[in-house]
């Protein structure tokens, strides 16, 4: 994944409602901090969503 990629939320974090995000489409702007999750590499991954940015995991994220 890079910026500027389009991609489908195929999963969620911990926010509020966060479920309701799952199947929408944005496109990436940034990349935060890595880290690891149960023994899973990953990285929190700011999309666009209808003029909002959302925070993921990558692994919340399929590009399409």
């Amino acid at each position: 994944m890079k910026i500027g990629d389009k991609v489908k939320v195929v999963g969620g974090n911990n926010e509020i409602a966060q479920h309701t995000m799952i199947g929408r489409v944005g496109i990436i702007e940034s990349f935060g901090t890595k880290y690891v999750v149960n023994g899973r590499n990953t990285m929190e991954v700011y999309v666009k969503l209808h003029d909002e940015l959302h925070c993921f995991n990558d692994y919340h994220l399929k590009r399409i």
